[in-house]
């Protein structure tokens, strides 16, 4: 899934989206490996919830857990 990151009302480019089966789980994950969160909370979005952070080398990235899915 590819989407337009929208932050402070800024159009920061493509997010790669990844699927989970469980959001707090990969928030815990991802926390104990200090990454850059940039929504470091399950946050709620039209299909679910997700949280946003960088990679290494600053692309965004989005975990989404769908719901009713």
């Amino acid at each position: 899934m590819y989407t337009t990151f929208i932050q402070d009302n800024k159009i920061t480019g493509v997010v790669l989206g990844l699927r989970t089966e469980d959001i707090y789980k990969k928030v815990k994950f991802l926390k104990e490996k200090k990454v850059d969160l940039i929504v470091d909370e399950p946050t709620n979005c039209p299909p679910g919830k997700y949280i946003s952070f960088r990679d290494p080398f600053g692309n965004i990235l989005e975990y989404l857990q769908f719901e009713n899915m």
